[in-house]
């Protein structure tokens, strides 16, 4: 007796279609635990944060899982903040600020090893740092995007500044990063901090007060200034653990939270 086809109008016949079915549970099952889900919201203003609140226990309450869940989770919180300012000073201002700060960063937020390692947040280039650090470094704003691109012709770094520069050349940012996604718009794209919506002791403020630390420094041009000097002077003379021993030397000069 010949077999009944029951997919006939599908071409497939029972095995076939099983084997389907079976592959597509296996695919859907491992997409589910490698490829995080990812939450955007609208902007949200400062005296409207503990909404957000609100959002991470619920996460909690339906089981969201956060980096330290499994060494294949590189999730991360990407937060981004208005601009205080379109000019070149501010911008600079910020970088040189952020680059100051980010060996604390690092080890005031724990940052995951497997977020370390991944490509998403690599570090900007030293001899960036370098540059952008230097006394006598005052670009315009099309030199400072010109050197940006140079050194870092990428949007995977913990400060993406890709979306602001688009808003001021996007065809020159467009050409440099391809096919690579990239909406301009007036904010710094912070990606640096983890994911953490399974921990109850942490909080949507505490990554935001983290990044305050990086403006207050960016506002206070004397002590970015001597500060400069002294991360390029002490990098110079040490070898090995420089980021450790920064970090440390920020938190008390800063009179940070260690």
């Amino acid at each position: 007796m010949a077999r009944t086809n029951f997919f006939r109008e599908s071409g497939l016949d029972v095995e076939e279609q099983l084997l389907k079915d079976s592959l597509g549970d296996i695919v859907e099952k491992l997409a589910k635990a490698v490829v995080p889900l990812e939450i955007v919201m609208p902007p949200v203003t400062v005296d409207q944060l503990n909404q957000l609140e609100i959002l991470r226990a619920t996460l909690q309450e339906e089981k969201a899982k956060g980096t330290e869940t499994s060494w294949m989770h590189a999730f991360g919180m990407h937060i981004n903040i208005e601009i205080p300012a379109r000019s070149s000073a501010s911008l600079l201002r910020h970088l040189k600020a952020f680059f100051i700060l980010y060996p604390w960063l690092l080890e005031k937020m724990d940052i995951d090893l497997t977020r370390r390692i991944s490509p998403f947040i690599d570090h900007f280039p030293d001899r960036y740092v370098h540059l952008v650090l230097a006394d006598d470094y005052n670009p315009d704003l099309q030199q400072l995007i010109g050197d940006y691109l140079e050194y870092s012709p990428t949007r995977n770094r913990p400060l993406d500044m890709m979306p602001i520069w688009a808003l001021v050349d996007k065809e020159h940012i467009s050409e440099a990063l391809g096919d690579e996604k990239n909406k301009p718009r007036p904010t710094f794209h912070y990606r640096l901090p983890n994911s953490k919506v399974d921990n109850p002791d942490w909080s949507f403020e505490e990554e935001w007060n983290n990044w305050i630390e990086v403006e207050k420094l960016a506002n206070d041009e004397e002590m970015l200034r001597k500060l400069s000097r002294l991360y390029l002077l002490r990098e110079s003379e040490m070898f090995v653990a420089f980021r450790k021993e920064w970090a440390k030397t920020v938190t008390i000069l800063l009179d940070l939270d260690a």
